[in-house]
């Protein structure tokens, strides 16, 4: 694998983003009950990644809930007051290419913390988009989804980009097809949600949690079309419990009885 600024080559028409040089441009992001929802840099970490670096995100809503935990020496607290972890999500796919025909792929850990809900089945999903205000984005169904509460260790989750392990995102309408979006993606990431019941309600969008709880991710991005070996999907993968905003200039606006 040939690491450039931390965004690995793996075949032609695929890309991997190791986090071995740094966070690159990848964001989170909180969302509040009403909708509204803020971007914030990730913390960075070069070691105890699933091999080399990682970034992670906090859960916690509340500075003195984070200050129990291990991490109490990150600097931004404004992010723990404003809302819930919505998605963790990067624009940069300039390199992407045609996704047609590959597999998604990322590894995520719980790192601390107990996540609480706000729903009965907090779920993390990939997520792909188009880029632009009110265009289309799929997230992975509620087979290729998984609880991010049984993460106690760096696990490899995976999907493979066919039209029917996604579902387009209710509240937006476009011509776009997802064979569209595929093949010039411009926005990437994981989404956490509920069940796929509740992706018209913002009460239910993002996850909370008690004990200072963060997410890590590492070794995320898309295995080329065909052109190199694509490892089997993990088996908690297809046990998982059954991913949105675009990039930070294209994220859709969400509709629900609660907005």
């Amino acid at each position: 694998m040939v690491s450039v600024l931390g965004l690995g080559t793996v075949a032609s028409g695929g890309w991997m983003e190791t986090f071995d040089e740094g966070a690159g441009d990848w964001q989170y992001v909180n969302i509040k009950d009403n909708g509204k929802y803020k971007s914030y840099d990730p913390f960075y970490y070069s070691t105890k990644g699933n091999d080399g670096g990682y970034i992670a995100a906090p859960v916690s809503t509340s500075p003195s809930d984070q200050k129990k935990g291990n991490f109490s020496s990150v600097s931004n607290e404004a992010a723990f007051s404003k809302g819930r972890l919505y998605s963790i999500e990067t624009s940069n796919t300039s390199l992407s290419g045609d996704w047609t025909g590959g597999t998604l792929t990322i590894d995520t850990l719980l790192l601390s913390g107990t996540i609480t809900g706000p729903g009965k089945t907090p779920t993390a999903r990939f997520f792909l988009g188009s880029g632009e205000n009110g265009q289309p984005y799929y997230v992975s169904n509620d087979l290729f989804s998984w609880n991010i509460q049984a993460d106690s260790k760096w696990t490899t989750h995976q999907v493979e980009l066919r039209e029917e392990n996604f579902i387009a995102w209710p509240t937006l309408k476009s011509p776009q097809s997802f064979a569209d979006i595929i093949s010039n993606v411009k926005s990437f990431g994981i989404l956490f949600t509920d069940t796929s019941e509740t992706f018209n309600n913002t009460d239910y969008l993002g996850i909370n949690s008690k004990g200072s709880a963060w997410v890590g991710i590492d070794n995320v991005g898309v295995y080329g079309n065909g052109e190199s070996a694509i490892p089997e999907a993990p088996a908690v993968m297809l046990a998982g419990i059954g991913f949105l905003l675009l990039c930070r200039k294209g994220r859709p606006r969400i509709t629900s009885p609660a907005a």
